[in-house]
């Protein structure tokens, strides 16, 4: 069976990359449902979650980008 690294020529990393920036994401979504559902007492909390996750996110989509298409 062909692998998705093989055929596209991706090495691990990126792949690693990929799931960290998808694993952000999801947990700014569920910040964010649980800040309009007004689940917990603590929305500017979750606030500040939510730019920390997306903070943290977009250092490791600048490590998937390569530098000559990041423009």
């Amino acid at each position: 069976m062909i692998s998705f690294k093989k055929l596209l020529g991706k090495e691990e990393k990126f792949y690693d990359l990929l799931e960290a920036s998808a694993e952000e994401a999801k947990v700014s979504t569920s910040l964010l449902v649980k800040i309009l559902t007004h689940e917990g007492a603590a929305q500017a909390s979750s606030i500040h979650e939510i730019i920390r996750a997306r903070r943290k996110d977009k250092q490791i989509t600048q490590r998937i980008t390569p530098p000559d298409m990041a423009s």
